[in-house]
């Protein structure tokens, strides 16, 4: 029994990191001026998260689609190119 949980606790550790997930740093205020919706912000990075991660490449292309979909929402990337 407690090596059944053990294996369970250890699959779910190993699957939670196997995906990659960029979260970009945005310039709030310069990001306002370009016509963003702020209010809409987690649902924009959510979904330009899932777009990305949809897309059979390596960690730095799916960066580069997230911070490309970030852009098309109207928001100003910082880190971008790092």
């Amino acid at each position: 029994m407690k090596k059944s949980i053990i294996i369970f606790f250890v699959l779910g550790f190993v699957s939670a990191c196997s995906t990659y997930t960029h979260t970009p740093i945005i310039d709030s205020r310069g990001s306002h001026l370009k016509g963003a919706d702020l209010k809409r912000y987690h649902d924009d990075l959510f979904t330009c998260q899932e777009i990305a991660a949809n897309q059979e490449v390596n960690k730095k292309k799916t960066r580069i689609f997230t911070e490309r979909c970030m852009e098309g929402r109207g928001y100003v990337i910082l880190d971008k190119d790092m």
